[in-house]
């Protein structure tokens, strides 16, 4: 059985095609931080032995509608680095630890692009 724990869907699919197994995906859950369109479970899991035409039952990650790094504003998460004068908003809360674009500064007091 591989392991295809973190691989983009089309690559976990072909290893496991490839194996002569079964590959299905039986959800799509938000994993923030993990990018979307990665494999974040399998069952049977990785090294397993497994008989050929195996189902392999695996859950991909999605993105969330909003970056939960942001909570006073709906910011699509994963886009490309901003700086604050890239974005309308001043003076918001950061929730800690996770501010993916650095709006907080060196500081790290949890509020972004302070005026």
């Amino acid at each position: 059985m591989p392991d295809v724990l973190y691989l983009d869907v089309a690559t976990a699919r072909s290893y496991v095609e490839s194996a002569g197994l079964i590959f299905k995906i039986t959800q799509r859950r938000v994993t923030y931080p993990t990018p979307p369109g990665l494999v974040v479970s399998q069952t049977p899991e990785g090294y397993d032995s497994v008989f050929p035409g195996t189902r392999v039952l695996v859950t991909v990650s999605k993105a969330p509608k909003c970056d939960p790094a942001y909570p006073d504003f709906c910011l699509r998460p994963f886009l490309p680095d901003l700086n604050c004068d890239d974005i309308p908003w001043h003076d918001f809360h950061v929730a800690q630890p996770w501010d993916p674009h650095g709006f907080d500064g060196n500081d790290n007091d949890g509020w972004g692009c302070e005026t």
